[in-house]
């Protein structure tokens, strides 16, 4: 599957540039900020109290929608979230995770082990009460939650 970009593809996130005053004097470092506009950006840094920054767009940053594996074609988007989620996709150190833990008879969670995307049930003698499990990440679905991240202008795959 090949993952580049079109030129004329909109990016989902669009970078800025936030340059803050004590950047001139070392003080401090840019940050990239998302929005839809600059003003946008800059008014959320406003509301920090932050005066006198100054926005540059910056589009090598921007992020685009995700390019889903194949072998998420006929899995829902409820379990797709499902994968993302036991991959700790919706944090800012996704991939720390690779479990999901619910009912050890959870529907879902059956049918993304019937897929080989997620392996388990599995209970913890003591650890959980006895309804629950956890299910963990196979290789392959932890390859397709990897899949389902934001990319940026140019990359291939997240490692």
């Amino acid at each position: 599957m090949n993952h580049a970009r079109s030129r004329n593809e909109q990016p989902i996130h669009k970078a800025f540039e936030v340059l803050s005053p004590w950047c001139k004097w070392g003080h401090a470092t840019p940050s990239i900020r998302y929005g839809e506009s600059a003003q946008d950006v800059k008014h959320e840094a406003e509301l920090r109290d932050i005066d006198g920054i100054k926005i540059r767009r910056c589009p090598e940053q921007d992020l685009f929608a995700p390019s889903p594996d194949e072998c998420l074609a006929d899995v829902p988007r409820h379990q797709q979230r499902i994968l993302a989620h036991a991959n700790g996709n919706d944090t800012s150190s996704h991939g720390f995770r690779s479990y999901y833990c619910t009912s050890k008879d959870d529907p879902d969670l059956l049918s993304l082990v019937e897929k080989g995307l997620m392996s388990g049930p599995v209970r913890r003698k003591g650890a959980l009460p006895k309804k629950l499990a956890y299910f963990y990440l196979t290789e392959q679905g932890r390859a397709a939650a990897r899949s389902l991240l934001p990319r940026r202008r140019g990359t291939k795959k997240h490692a």
